[in-house]
């Protein structure tokens, strides 16, 4: 992010060992043009020292060691600093009534960050949730579970979805009038070669981190959509 100037704060206060604070995770009182990053997981450059302190370092002492969470953690782990800072922070977003949640990479097998996001989507009703997923729809049998139970959570896989608790797949015909998404997030192929103006099938990769970052710098630059299509629930 530095590479790209952008400020962000990841609950570090700091410069030469920036400490974990759990208090400002919880402020909100940042500039709107900041980002916030929230590692639940930890990170390669966060460490614990003899003390307990948990620090963000490019450099550590051998006594260190690194602060990385696996996807499963015991009861008592999860209380731990600073996984439990993070993961209050997302529980408090999710009761936003206005929330929006755009997941990209995450497995859903972590079964403390999908309980709260399962708490969440029953709490706020109004509150949504977009889950990218990176190949086909089976992939992710734990979203598709969570997804059917709750119409605010929707999943976009490569070969489809489920959009209101509803499984589809991304198809239209070449004369219907849609709008192509920009970034290459959508890709068709006619289901019937011979005949170019049947059904098509579309391909979803905002998925693919390279795709999904495309699409956004796209937005950004205040790219228009062409018109050729965008892919529909059948």
């Amino acid at each position: 992010m530095e590479a790209t100037r952008t400020p962000y704060f990841d609950g570090f206060p700091g410069v030469q060992s920036p400490l974990f604070d759990p208090a400002s995770v919880e402020d909100s009182r940042l500039p709107p043009h900041w980002a916030r990053v929230w590692k639940l997981h930890g990170s390669i450059n966060w460490y614990q020292n003899s003390v307990g302190d948990v620090f963000r370092s490019t450099t550590s002492e051998g006594r260190d060691r690194r602060v990385i969470h696996p996807s499963h953690l015991k009861h008592e782990e999860s209380r731990r600093m600073p996984y439990l800072a993070m993961l209050d922070r997302l529980r408090n977003f999710l009761r936003e009534p206005t929330a929006v949640l755009v997941l990209c990479g995450y497995s859903f097998r972590d079964g403390h960050i999908n309980d709260t996001i399962a708490q969440g989507l029953q709490y706020t009703r109004t509150y949504i949730e977009y889950v990218l997923i990176f190949g086909n729809l089976e992939n992710c049998p734990r979203a598709i579970e969570l997804a059917k139970d709750h119409p605010n959570l929707n999943l976009l896989a490569l070969d489809g979805g489920i959009i209101g608790s509803r499984e589809v797949e991304w198809c239209r015909t070449v004369t219907g009038s849609a709008l192509e998404l920009p970034g290459g997030a959508i890709s068709w192929c006619a289901i019937d070669e011979k005949d170019e103006a049947a059904l098509q099938r579309g391909q979803c990769r905002l998925g693919d981190f390279a795709v999904f970052t495309a699409f956004l710098s796209s937005l950004s630059r205040g790219t228009q959509p062409t018109e050729h299509g965008v892919s529909r629930g059948s």
